[in-house]
């Protein structure tokens, strides 16, 4: 596996990109010591983080362009955690496993639903490391909730009679994903946990730091939200503003539940990092039985909430 991946990883870093490798050296089949050799025969400079991500999700940056997880999926015992994880930091992903459409009798057949079988210890290979075997409808679902929009699907092998522990069952599914978590932006200040997998509350005062890779002449912000039924009924009005770099932008009131996009123009603005501060004049709480203060919800799933243009 780390001969394949150091390849890869020689030709990104070939052409000038940071690459970081993720392992935990307990589980590796000879605890790191060949990538780390691998990297000092070839002076490079990939960076590597020893890191369990099945229990804590950690990697050595927070914003990747694009990410490579290939046969590992299999090997986590809390795959959603860690795809929503990835999510948070690489705009693009392709991920790699084993699929597997009927049952280990090979006659029970299962493919039509998003479920996975988890392999005994020595089911598979004798690797206690091997957990969950997705069906290929399965795989496709966990990695769109995990908050990855699947751009292309493939399979290879014997798809229609794969199972999940023989050799002649083996069969592999590949996707290239967009992240919808990612995206341009890093969440800062004021916002609260998310809540159903795709809506977080807010702050009266929240704030998001965008990558802006091109400099415009007559650059607008949009911010797409909900404002919900509770917090009008204790506010009749809800004035919403922004502020660029400092700069402060147009203020907009809203009178009506629902979904709403505050747009307002911020003229000329640099490439580069931008932060953008947003404040509503009305928020509810916090109360004796929630102790938040909450400004407007803000929905994840789908296109991003926030961007310049």
């Amino acid at each position: 596996m780390w001969d394949a991946g150091m390849a890869t990883s020689r030709f990104f870093w070939s052409r000038w990109a940071r690459v970081d490798a993720v392992d935990y050296e307990p589980a590796n089949y000879n605890a790191l010591i060949g990538v780390r050799r691998l990297r000092e025969i070839l002076k490079s400079p990939l960076t590597i983080l020893a890191s369990d991500i099945d229990t804590q999700p950690v990697f050595p940056g927070d914003n990747y362009g694009f990410a490579l997880m290939l046969g590992v999926l299999y090997h986590l015992k809390n795959p959603f955690l860690v795809l929503e994880a990835l999510a948070r930091r690489a705009r693009y992903a392709f991920f790699s496993t084993r699929i597997a459409q009927r049952g280990p009798d090979r006659k029970t057949d299962y493919g039509q639903f998003p479920v996975a079988y988890l392999v005994e210890e020595d089911e598979l290979n004798e690797d206690d490391t091997n957990f969950w075997i997705f069906t290929d409808v399965g795989f496709r679902r966990v990695v769109r909730r995990a908050g990855w929009d699947v751009l292309r699907y493939v399979a290879v092998g014997p798809v229609d009679t794969s199972d999940p522990i023989s050799p002649q069952g083996d069969a592999r599914a590949y996707i290239l994903a967009k992240s919808r978590l990612a995206a341009v932006y890093r969440l800062l200040d004021g916002w609260h946990q998310m809540e159903a997998d795709d809506w977080r509350w807010t702050a009266r005062r929240f704030s998001v730091e965008m990558d802006h890779e091109l400099a415009l002449e007559n650059a607008h912000l949009r911010f797409a939200f909900h404002l919900p039924a509770s917090v009008l009924a204790a506010h009749p009005q809800v004035r919403l503003r922004a502020y660029v770099a400092g700069r402060e932008l147009a203020e907009t009131a809203y009178d009506t539940k629902g979904n709403h996009e505050y747009r307002a123009a911020i003229g000329a603005l640099p490439a580069g990092p931008v932060r953008v501060d947003f404040e509503v004049d009305r928020a509810l709480g916090p109360t004796a039985s929630d102790l938040r203060e909450l400004g407007v919800r803000v929905r994840f799933l789908g296109p991003p909430p926030v961007g310049i243009a």
